[in-house]
């Protein structure tokens, strides 16, 4: 697990799909996390849980939300709901390099195992307008990156950091965190921490 942040959240929902590694973690956050953080380990599917989280974070709280699905397929509705119910800024892992570049060929076809959650993800299935036939998959990407963007703009964030580019030890990109809020403040704490952080990840995956 990661160092400890120099002050604890004071509650922290952790969700996790498999079984054993909800196990896993459980076991791990009752070794780490003795400075007084109230710990809930939710074994489920994220977007399943996502009631179940928001009750668990308090109304007059101020929450971060972290996602990170392998793929492109955390739907927006589900941002939609957290984002509504909590005061909350979100860290989305949008997995452009390990997904989307792969299978945007795919999902632009219909194939139901990549349309349907691209749908889901964007919102809607209008993303398909910006991609034209035959361009570079990373153009592709990042005209998608842009309207994802928008799309969280459209369920009320308002201010988005610099997006923190990881890749592996041959140098291409594996994917983006994307990092989005209501307020300048943290935009310039997610700037500053990610820009000495970058030089930490470089080669990593």
């Amino acid at each position: 697990m990661p160092p400890h942040s120099p002050v604890p959240f004071d509650d922290l929902v952790l969700v996790e799909r498999d079984t054993e590694s909800a196990d896993a973690l459980t076991s791990r956050v009752r070794l780490r996390a003795r400075r007084g953080e109230h710990v809930t380990v939710i074994n489920d599917a994220a977007e399943a849980a996502i009631d179940d989280v928001i009750t668990k974070i308090p109304r007059r709280s101020f929450a971060l939300a972290l996602v990170d699905p392998f793929r492109i397929e955390f739907s927006l509705d589900a941002v939609r709901r957290l984002v509504t119910a909590r005061r909350v800024d979100l860290i989305m892992l949008f997995a452009d390099g390990m997904d989307l570049k792969r299978n945007l060929e795919l999902a632009m076809s219909g194939d139901p195992a990549h349309a349907p959650r691209f749908d889901s993800a964007f919102g809607g299935a209008d993303w398909r307008d910006l991609v034209v036939r035959g361009e570079p998959a990373g153009r592709s990407a990042g005209k998608l990156r842009e309207l994802y963007l928008e799309r969280l703009r459209s369920v009320g964030f308002t201010h988005f950091g610099k997006p923190f580019l990881v890749k592996n030890s041959r140098g291409p990109e594996v994917y983006q965190l994307l990092y989005a809020t209501r307020a300048d403040l943290g935009v310039k704490i997610w700037n500053e921490c990610t820009k000495t952080a970058q030089l930490e990840f470089e080669g990593f995956c």
